[in-house]
């Protein structure tokens, strides 16, 4: 029988016996529950000072006071109260307001599961970890399964399965004093999984904690495991940055996947480009075609105008300016610049759409004003052109100049031209011929070709 089913029944000892750890216990408060478990615990009644304790621990209704904790949940376990021992065993497992010391863990966790009646599935279930993994004590799997089977009869699911059962790395983290922190944790613990998620974030990121990328990696991967999207996701970039273990695209994409499948449309897109670059997996059209429309269907704007990229330039699929313009036009709603840069040169060039300047100006004016470097390379070129507005040699210039200082080819090459031609500028071939090769550097095939003439 676990003492968790116990309700009413309690070990009571002579009051003598029961109140050494409270009688100086000053702290005031109106809370019943903490009032009425006080008295009982100092009355002899070891499962009230068990109640005690985890009072303390979790210090929602009195100051969190660790050291009470564990002495109150040390004086109810040497009075047979299997719980007790189990949640002292915890706080030396992880090291929660003491020295983590997996060997007296053990102890503890023993003391919580060698009776055959009263017994903690909780604590057989940590047992049975420790020996599996050889944790405090020398690994024995026969010794770990017997636990898990006890733990498993009295109802403590996650024993009953392997797949279900404790992070062998997780458990070894040691806990952390920082309130934030500790609340993450504990809600880890008892497998509140977004918790988890935020867990490795700050272990990631070093907010309010020393990084640690091996931390991060496996709190993440604790989240995935209980289908946290966002953990799923987070433990993608971290298999697919080598962030905290070693590179590996297999894992990614499938952390990546399940992300998606969990409704984050940012995994769905990280998956299309790992099947695009054939990165742990071989390029697949389809594959990347139907990932990032589900990116696009979430609303990730980036997924939007990759894919109207593929239609626009008919990438191992039949041109489709349409299905492109609707793209790059859903992107722009959202406001994503390159999105609204794609649109423009749609109504540019008149695919699919009527041709309009005045409309191309206005989505280049968008998508520049927004960062994007090739909208201000594209509205340069309408006032270099006079297309949709007063040609304007100054402007196109300014605009070229904005574009090549961001590290767009193209707006390095046409500021070459301006040079080489002197229209809003003065005539400078040396200062062209720089510009030239700084487009050719930033991948603009007309500034190579520029370059060597």
């Amino acid at each position: 029988m676990s003492i968790k089913k116990w309700t009413f029944f309690a070990i009571v000892l002579p009051a003598f016996l029961g109140t050494s750890l409270i009688t100086n216990a000053t702290e005031q408060t109106d809370n019943d529950e903490f009032n009425i478990e006080k008295q009982a615990c100092e009355d002899g009644n070891l499962i009230s000072c068990n109640s005690l304790a985890v009072i303390y621990e979790k210090g929602d209704i009195v100051d969190q006071n660790l050291e009470k904790a564990r002495l109150l949940y040390k004086q109810a376990c040497e009075g047979n109260v299997a719980q007790a021992c189990s949640y002292i065993g915890h706080l030396y497992r992880v090291g929660k307001g003491i020295q983590q010391n997996f060997p007296i863990a053990f102890k503890y966790y023993s003391l919580s599961c060698d009776d055959d009646e009263d017994y903690d599935s909780w604590g057989c279930y940590d047992l049975g970890v420790m020996y599996e993994k050889g944790i405090g004590v020398e690994q024995n799997q026969i010794k770990a399964d017997a636990r898990y089977e006890k733990s498993c009869a009295d109802g403590f699911l996650i024993s009953c399965s392997s797949e279900e059962r404790e992070d062998f790395e997780y458990i070894q983290i040691p806990w952390h004093e920082n309130s934030e922190i500790a609340h993450y944790r504990e809600a880890c613990d008892i497998r509140e999984y977004e918790s988890c998620n935020s867990l490795g974030h700050i272990y990631e990121t070093s907010e309010k904690v020393d990084q640690n990328l091996e931390h991060a990696n496996t709190i993440y991967r604790r989240a995935c495991s209980g289908e946290n999207a966002n953990g799923c996701f987070n433990l993608g970039r971290m298999h697919y940055s080598a962030k905290g273990n070693k590179h590996n695209y297999t894992k990614a994409i499938a952390a990546f996947k399940d992300s998606c499948n969990m409704g984050i449309p940012r995994g769905c897109f990280a998956v299309s480009e790992m099947y695009e670059k054939a990165e742990g997996t071989e390029r697949s059209i389809e594959k990347i075609i139907s990932y990032y429309q589900q990116s696009c269907n979430g609303n990730h704007a980036p997924g939007c105008v990759n894919l109207g990229w593929i239609y626009d330039i008919g990438i191992d699929v039949k041109t489709d300016y349409q299905k492109a313009f609707a793209l790059y036009d859903h992107a722009c709603l959202l406001d994503e610049p390159l999105g609204c840069n794609n649109l423009g040169r749609m109504y540019q060039k008149g695919h699919s759409v009527s041709l309009d300047n005045k409309k191309a100006v206005t989505l280049f004016n968008k998508a520049c004003e927004a960062g994007n470097a090739l909208g201000c390379f594209n509205l340069g070129t309408m006032y270099s052109e006079g297309r949709g507005l007063q040609q304007d040699y100054e402007k196109a210039v300014a605009l070229f100049q904005q574009a090549c200082a961001e590290k767009a080819g193209p707006g390095c090459t046409e500021l070459g031209k301006m040079y080489s031609e002197g229209k809003g500028v003065n005539k400078n071939d040396d200062r062209a011929t720089e510009l030239y090769v700084k487009g050719c550097e930033y991948g603009d095939f007309f500034g190579c070709k520029k370059k060597y003439e």
